[in-house]
């Protein structure tokens, strides 16, 4: 039996037994760090004979003091002023290999000239390679910063994994726009006078590839993205910075065919979660202790009507936690302890604090940042694969 079938099976059972709120949507979360590290995978393996280059660059510069030394003059000579000195990176660490990628990349120019001084130097990348480091490197960061994030123990990370993935999906996108635009300028070139050389098919060949990679990547993106935004999206509405303005700011500038949907999606969601916990609630809300007016049973009363807007308006008000807080600007905060401000206003929202409580309390990845930065298979010893009887 898979993952999958388990958690479909244990779905089906907590939704019979009504132990889940709304039918068990926001049972199963996928785990950030892991989805993040498959598509770092991809990219890196685009880029992986120009890692190999670049990590075999620094082991020639370290293996004698006389190219140190050389590559330090060529430095000076050329005015580079990063502190920081290429270093080699842990094979099996993804954040390691971007910070050697990073720092080679302020170093291009002292390898190109120790190319042109030093003819056992061989293995300089070429101008296309240098650009598609720079690229994977700006996709890195983000991608590095976003595991550090959502892998944080101190603060709860539910609420900043919407942002972090987006980041992740508008990141995918310009990089991808910028290579097919690019692509496509390279091969307009043919339609150029003869005057005008032809393209380098070299360079066609790479930004085809280049395009292939991040496509791939995008692909790989979607796939978690499509099923998970939504439920991304909850903790959202309820960190009172944001709210559900800000979810409708950004789905309808992206999604100009389909935000709406979405958003109707999200707030049948948020409210029917909403309406789970209320039932569960035991001692009744304020709204709901108060006297409301019986209507008059005169016929010609004429303020029978009147009552009877009333008593619809005590009775509206009693389902209107949720509302009053969504309706209510979002707060602005640089420093902000999601915390504190929900036990601060859990007698304004007794329900929907209960709610913000069980949703912050779900780590966005299940997985150490350690494990969320391995490139490595895990392994087990043959001992530990092993089953040993004992006497």
């Amino acid at each position: 039996m898979t993952m999958h079938h388990m958690i479909d099976l244990l779905k089906h059972h907590l939704v019979q037994q009504k132990l889940i709120p709304v039918q068990g949507e926001l049972l199963h979360h996928r785990c950030a760090g892991h989805v993040i590290n498959l598509i770092v995978k991809d990219g890196l393996k685009f880029v992986e004979p120009i890692v190999d280059n670049i990590r075999e660059s620094i082991k020639y510069l370290r293996s004698s003091t006389s190219r140190k030394q050389m590559f330090r003059e060529i430095i000076a000579r050329e005015g580079i002023t990063c502190k920081k000195k290429p270093s080699l990176d842990v094979i099996t660490r993804w954040n390691s290999t971007y910070l050697m990628l990073k720092t080679a990349l302020k170093f291009r120019k002292a390898f190109e000239v120790l190319e042109s001084e030093d003819q056992k130097y061989t293995y300089l990348p070429s101008p296309e390679e240098w650009k598609s480091v720079a690229v994977l490197c700006n996709l890195l960061k983000v991608f590095k910063k976003a595991t550090k994030v959502i892998s944080g123990t101190n603060y709860p990370t539910t609420n900043l994994y919407f942002h972090h993935m987006w980041k992740i999906k508008m990141d995918l996108e310009e990089e991808l726009k910028t290579a097919e635009l690019e692509l496509q300028t390279t091969e307009q070139e043919d339609n150029y006078s003869s005057e005008v050389p032809m393209p380098d098919q070299a360079k066609l060949s790479f930004l085809k590839e280049m395009i292939k990679v991040l496509k791939e990547m995008k692909k790989k993106f979607s796939k978690y993205w499509n099923k998970s935004h939504i439920i991304l999206c909850v903790p959202v509405v309820f960190d009172p910075r944001f709210k559900l303005k800000f979810v409708d700011f950004v789905f309808s500038k992206a999604f100009p065919k389909t935000g709406k949907e979405k958003i109707d999606r999200l707030q049948k969601l948020v409210h029917g979660l909403f309406s789970a916990y209320t039932s569960q609630q035991e001692t009744p809300s304020a709204a709901s202790t108060q006297q409301i007016p019986r209507v008059c049973s005169v016929n010609n009363d004429p303020w029978a009507e009147w009552y009877k807007k009333v008593r619809d308006d005590l009775r509206t008000q009693r389902s209107t936690e949720l509302d009053r807080y969504l309706d209510e600007d979002p707060i602005q905060a640089e420093e902000f302890d999601i915390i504190n401000w929900w036990m601060g206003n859990a007698t304004k929202y007794p329900t929907l604090s209960c709610i913000a409580r069980d949703l912050f309390a779900v780590p966005a990845t299940s997985v150490p940042s350690k494990s969320a930065f391995s490139m490595a298979r895990r392994s087990i010893n043959d001992f530990r694969s092993s089953l040993t009887l004992r006497q």
